[in-house]
């Protein structure tokens, strides 16, 4: 799987030389510092437990131009889940994904939206939340220079296709429990 993301994000990588404007950048890099907020069943089942209902978040995106507006972006993020005890529930959750992104330049600033869709892998007491997610976002963006920007932004990720031993590890869950956080964050552009 990792082999086939890689070749779909070099092809596109090339692409972007025959499609960009020339005086437009082709490469994009954006560091996101957020904090999540974790929303629905998945705060009902942390709140229960005793475990804090808010994480940390760092997600770096790779973002590949197709023209002006459109293009292809490559995620890597990660939280966590942290209990004051680290029983019954604690861990890191990384992701991974791929997906479209559009962006609007407006002179000093640019609004960038996103829909990114990938795998996510939890460790410790959070192993069995693994599974797809999905994560919808949109960024207010500040020029600094033609090569950095800082960026404003939220952004929706919630997980799917879970697995169903999850209902069986832990009791006091729903059948709809789903990690999914809210993250309103800060990032640092860089273009090339």
């Amino acid at each position: 799987m990792k082999s086939k993301i890689s070749v779909l994000f070099l092809l596109t990588v090339l692409s972007t030389n025959l499609f960009s404007n020339e005086d437009k950048p082709v490469m994009e890099m954006t560091m996101d510092l957020g904090c999540g907020f974790y929303v629905g069943s998945f705060y009902n089942h942390l709140k229960d437990d005793g475990a804090y209902t808010v994480t940390p978040t760092l997600d770096l995106y790779f973002s590949s131009y197709i023209s002006s507006w459109l293009g292809i972006q490559f995620q890597i993020g990660n939280g966590s889940v942290i209990h004051p005890s680290s029983e019954p529930i604690e861990g890191v959750i990384n992701y991974m994904g791929i997906g479209p992104f559009f962006k609007r330049d407006m002179g000093e600033f640019y609004l960038k939206g996103w829909v990114d869709a990938g795998f996510q892998q939890p460790t410790m007491s959070l192993e069995w939340y693994g599974s797809g997610f999905i994560e919808a976002g949109a960024n207010i963006g500040f020029d600094l220079s033609a090569a950095n920007s800082i960026s404003i932004g939220l952004k929706y990720r919630t997980q799917f296709l879970q697995s169903i031993i999850i209902y069986s590890k832990y009791d006091s869950i729903d059948k709809n429990d789903n990690l999914s956080s809210i993250t309103p964050s800060v990032g640092w552009v860089v273009r090339w």
